[in-house]
């Protein structure tokens, strides 16, 4: 096997809503080895559609949305961001982070964890709520947050973590549709959406 290294460019995405600080903070990865439809996919879904419900909704917090490059190569994209604002890993009243695998197909374990105590427990009843089977969610509290959560931890920072399985994971054969679950997507989609919403307000995390 044989490969070539090439040069190229690759950026964050922001959004910003105007409120009072401490902000809410949506953070998802966006790149990622091959294809990784499931893998990135139901993040992103998630954060799209919790940025549109703050959008539409009264809050009071200030909300920032960031979807980070270079997950793939040691989170680089969150390295550079927090190095410039050190401040919203640290700082901000929450970090939702919306890791790999949300809602991808034969694997429906979702692993929900937060250094916020009976947050885990409050996101797991929000997505059963939303229509996201009980059975397979792990629901944990503290020990070693994983993926660009373990940045927000290591900066002292308040995060709800999603991360699930993926059996195509890393894999070229990870692609749209066989690697969705388009209806456990959608559940964990409306669930952050809501758990969202309820923290922009000015809720308790």
């Amino acid at each position: 096997m044989q490969g070539a290294r090439e040069a190229t460019r690759s950026a964050n995405v922001r959004a910003d809503l105007p409120g009072t600080a401490p902000p809410l903070l949506l953070l998802t990865p966006r790149t990622s080895w091959w294809t990784s439809t499931a893998e990135r996919a139901g993040g992103i879904l998630a954060w799209l559609e919790a940025l549109r419900a703050l959008a539409a909704a009264p809050r009071q917090r200030a909300v920032v949305a960031l979807a980070t490059c270079g997950h793939e190569i040691g989170h680089v994209g969150a390295h550079h961001a927090f190095a410039a604002e050190p401040e919203l890993a640290s700082d901000s009243a929450l970090v939702i982070h919306l890791g790999a695998n949300l809602g991808c197909a034969e694997a429906p374990q979702l692993t929900v964890r937060s250094n916020v105590r009976g947050l885990a427990d409050r996101m797991a009843d929000a997505l059963v709520a939303a229509g996201h089977p009980r059975a397979p969610l792990e629901v944990v509290t503290g020990g070693k947050a994983n993926g660009e959560a373990h940045e927000i931890e290591s900066r002292g920072g308040r995060y709800l973590s999603l991360i699930g399985e993926n059996p195509w994971f890393h894999a070229p054969e990870d692609r749209w549709p066989m690697s969705i679950d388009l209806p456990r997507a959608e559940a964990i989609a409306r669930a952050v959406a809501a758990v969202a919403v309820g923290t922009a307000a000015g809720g308790a995390p």
